[in-house]
């Protein structure tokens, strides 16, 4: 019946924003892998993302040749980002417009890296 027919294309809806998460996180992994430097911190923001996100780009990073003993910071909020237009002063971004609140971050690269500067980055 009708419900199922909603359920399976739920299903359907599920697997391919899934998939196109996957792409996204690849095209976002490989961008940043060629313009990261090595020996150095390279950062990535993408509002309304979830960590599976942040864990795809930090694998597909170091697949695609990324530096590796590269620091990537992947941080996520909980909400999208703001429409064009707001929070701007002046054409520039103001501080009371960058994102806040819950989110999380992903810090991946060197182990013995990652975890000397993990805590400090938790804060």
């Amino acid at each position: 019946g009708r419900v199922g027919q909603l359920l399976t294309e739920r299903a359907a809806d599920g697997k391919e924003r899934k998939r196109l998460q996957g792409e996204l996180a690849a095209c976002d992994a490989s961008l940043l892998a060629q313009r990261a430097p090595p020996h150095r911190l390279t950062l990535h923001h993408r509002p309304a993302a979830d960590v599976a996100y942040l864990n795809a780009v930090a694998a597909a990073f170091f697949a695609a040749d990324g530096p590796p003993d590269a620091l990537l910071l992947l941080t996520t909020t909980d909400h999208p980002a703001p429409a064009p237009g707001k929070g701007k002063k002046g054409g520039k971004e103001s501080a009371a417009a960058a994102p806040s609140g819950p989110g999380a971050f992903l810090l991946a690269g060197p182990p013995e890296a990652v975890k000397a500067l993990g805590p400090a980055v938790a804060e």
